[in-house]
């Protein structure tokens, strides 16, 4: 086990021992109070940006650096989160500059403040470079009517013409009201690569699934991992399958789900003791458990997909026996993205057949083997 260099609490805040069994999770910090920091180490502390959702918040990270802070992911771009950024400067920053900004994929909660804080600070911004592109794509469409290849997507999957018609016309993906602004300067990592931040050494970890190139940070040194949306403690990150601009990969040959596996098994590459800083919820420790549970519950999924096509039907027609109630339109679609990305893993597994009709796709289950040691079999290729 490696020597702890950062300093535990208990959910008082109070410092405590944690054993060193990986058959539960440990939170071995209390949440930072509003517009307060709370401290990992000697140069990381961990504070929380307020976001409108029923998931009220983000973390994000600072790592001391010789003339300011490195700061992991913003907030969303509204004027609420700039007023409580500039709450931040003179407290939580102690009036120190941000000297760099590292963002760790392209959803508004974690790059909507990047632009806005690299012009007060001019920083630069670090990130993956596929995730940049998905963000200029993204204020490109922004403020308009979705293309046809939307309307084919969700005709495709099931929907009616006149709801199909209906959720395109009202469907502004709304990422230039969350987002403000690209950032100008920025530096583009890549897996593999290494980077410091601070005085400490980080290795660029890139997973794909919740996101094309989700940049993860590990340091061995402190044995701590920066996950981004990559791990979170206790909710499961969403692995969806939109269309996209013909311009990247069509999505119909796409198998995020299968990245997803892959990259989550990949972090157990990892210490079993690493301390976890996700961006939502608390800091952890038992990383190779939570990605146990969290395969685990996509394997339960794709065993009620496979159930749920015995009978084939569209996408549409599995959310009520997947998710078992009605939902509005913005729910209703990222439903079927859900979906649509677990079927389509179990479509290149051989166990699902999909029959293109003229307008709509209809999925069947060719076989239904318990879908765990699929999953093993899967990764260990």
């Amino acid at each position: 086990m490696n020597e702890k260099k950062y300093q535990e609490d208990d959910e008082h805040g109070n410092s405590c021992q944690i054993n060193g069994s990986d058959s539960s999770l440990r939170f071995p910090f209390a949440a930072p109070e509003p517009y307060l920091t709370q401290k990992i180490s000697d140069d990381i502390y961990w504070l929380r940006i307020p976001l409108p959702f029923k998931l009220d918040h983000i973390n994000v990270y600072l790592i001391a650096e010789q003339d300011g802070w490195c700061l992991i992911d913003t907030g969303m771009g509204t004027n609420y989160s700039k007023r409580y950024w500039q709450q931040l400067f003179d407290s939580a920053l102690q009036g120190k500059p941000i000297t760099r900004i590292v963002i760790t994929h392209n959803h508004p909660d974690h790059v909507g403040l990047a632009n806005w804080l690299q012009q007060k600070f001019h920083c630069p911004v670090i990130m993956s470079k596929r995730e940049f592109e998905i963000m200029a794509y993204l204020f490109s469409i922004s403020g308009s009517t979705p293309p046809d290849y939307y309307l084919d997507y969700l005709l495709r999957a099931g929907m009616s013409t006149e709801h199909a018609d209906k959720v395109r016309q009202h469907r502004d993906n709304g990422y230039d009201k969350a987002v403000d602004g690209l950032p100008k300067d920025c530096q583009f990592v890549d897996h593999g690569d290494n980077i410091t931040l601070g005085k400490y050494q980080f290795n660029i970890i890139i997973g794909s699934g919740h996101s094309p190139a989700h940049v993860s940070l590990y340091c061995p040194e402190l044995n701590i991992l920066f996950s981004g949306d990559q791990v979170l403690p206790d909710i499961p990150s969403m692995v969806t399958l939109y269309p996209k601009n013909p311009k990247f990969k069509d999505h119909r040959k796409q198998n995020p789900l299968g990245r997803w596996l892959k990259a989550l098994n990949g972090l157990k590459a990892l210490p079993s003791d690493t301390l976890v800083l996700p961006s939502h919820n608390k800091p952890f420790i038992g990383l190779h458990a939570r990605v146990d549970e969290i395969i685990a519950n996509h394997c339960a999924l794709l065993n009620q997909l496979l159930a749920a096509l015995q009978q084939g039907k569209t996408v549409s027609q599995s959310i009520m026996p997947i998710y078992k109630r009605k939902v509005r339109d913005q729910v209703y679609v990222m439903f079927i993205s859900e979906l649509l990305a677990h079927i389509q893993f179990l479509e290149q597994l051989g166990l699902v057949a999909r029959e293109q009709g003229a307008e709509v796709d209809i999925f069947s289950t060719i076989s239904a083997p318990d879908m765990c040691q699929q999953i093993d079999d899967y990764l260990s290729r």
